[in-house]
């Protein structure tokens, strides 16, 4: 993972708000000396300029220099002022895709909902996800904002194509978005996706259709209800992995990137496996997009947990296109426990990254089909 100087961006951040190195240096020379003279110092042991004007450019602009402990001294005074200071802010930093989001101040999520008995629903672990990406962002800083969307889910495919526009219109001036739930529950998903991609949205599974770089899978009936270029069933499976497409039955689905396959345990075991993916790109107009999805509720829940985890360095690539779409895969320990009235009360109790799994895919790239890979799939929690 590369890292960044943190120091370098917040001294060209002032001096662009400044409008020059000159103006920096003064507002440097003046913090340190009102810092001295406030600790006691005699006036005539306060440095008139502590630290240089072009050393000041030279650490912006990422050059090696030389740097005495008195002039990190005066940038702390100076920085503090705006609540940077060295002792809090680190010199460097790695990125992740969390401080990606926390940079654009403002993120918009998508989140599924369904009609039952003529009242719109929320899943309560896309809800709980939603909570969590919003504590998330508030631990980095009061200045971010989070807006909640609700779409709701069409009951027929040439519905859920024409809602594809307006979701479009919605989100595509958004500086940064994250679609909570999988393509199955989040039309927003399908969408983000397929744009990431460079697909068409809403494409059902067959041989006109190429094979997803990710991919739900899962059986009928649940597989003739979704509405998903990003779905595919255990046919597509087969190809690839015959003795894993034998095992897609009822609720015990699978999470496909690239060749790698993650089937869920059976939902009534008192302790399950199941799997969730967080998916990022950065837009060639800097633009950030994120999907936190899973096989499950709980998958997505995990995935929204794990955001912080997620190792995801945006800044590769040119930067006036599009960037290589990154996917780290997610895997959730689930208990349950019976309700009083007698439901099945899910609570995820453990999450991580399958990191030896993360991928990036460079979406320029001719699209093909997966080829069977020997020894894929996840090892032991």
């Amino acid at each position: 993972m590369t890292r960044e100087l943190r120091l370098g961006q917040l001294l060209d951040e002032h001096f662009k708000r400044l409008k020059g190195w000159v103006a920096l240096e003064r507002e440097v020379a003046q913090a340190h000396a009102e810092a001295l003279e406030a600790r006691g110092v005699a006036l005539g042991e306060i440095p008139k300029r502590p630290i240089d004007r072009r050393k000041l450019q030279n650490i912006a602009e990422g050059k090696d220099v030389s740097i005495y402990i008195s002039e990190l001294e005066a940038l702390d005074d100076f920085l503090s002022l705006f609540h940077q200071g060295l002792a809090y802010v680190p010199i460097f930093v790695r990125p992740t895709l969390l401080s990606a989001l926390v940079a654009r101040e403002k993120v918009h999520c998508l989140v599924g909902s369904r009609e039952v008995d003529n009242t719109v629903c929320n899943s309560n672990f896309d809800t709980e996800a939603y909570s969590a990406v919003e504590r998330h962002l508030n631990s980095q800083g009061p200045r971010v904002t989070s807006e909640f969307a609700s779409l709701l889910l069409r009951a027929t495919r040439d519905d859920a194509r024409r809602f594809q526009d307006e979701i479009w219109e919605r989100v595509r001036d958004e500086k940064a978005v994250v679609a909570i739930a999988s393509p199955i529950a989040n039309h927003g998903t399908d969408l983000i996706l397929a744009q990431m991609f460079g697909c068409l949205p809403c494409q059902p599974p067959g041989t006109t259709r190429p094979d997803p770089e990710i991919a739900f899978i899962l059986p009928d009936p649940f597989l003739s209800d979704a509405f998903s270029s990003f779905v595919e069933g255990p046919d597509q499976l087969r190809r690839l992995d015959p003795s894993k497409a034998a095992e897609i039955r009822e609720r015990r689905w699978a999470l496909r990137v690239g060749t790698d396959v993650f089937v869920a345990d059976p939902e009534d075991q008192p302790l399950s496996k199941t799997y969730g993916v967080i998916v990022a790109q950065r837009r060639a107009n800097g633009h950030i997009w994120v999907v936190a999805a899973g096989l499950h509720g709980a998958g997505t829940y995990a995935a929204a947990l794990a955001l912080p985890d997620a190792r995801i360095s945006l800044s590769s690539g040119r930067q006036d296109q599009d960037g290589p779409v990154h996917v780290c895969v997610v895997e959730a320990r689930v208990t349950y426990t019976i309700s009083p009235t007698g439901n099945k009360i899910r609570k995820v109790v453990e999450q991580r990254i399958l990191t030896q799994f993360n991928r990036s895919f460079d979406t320029r790239a001719p699209r093909q089909t997966p080829r069977p890979q020997m020894g894929s799939g996840p090892g032991p929690f």
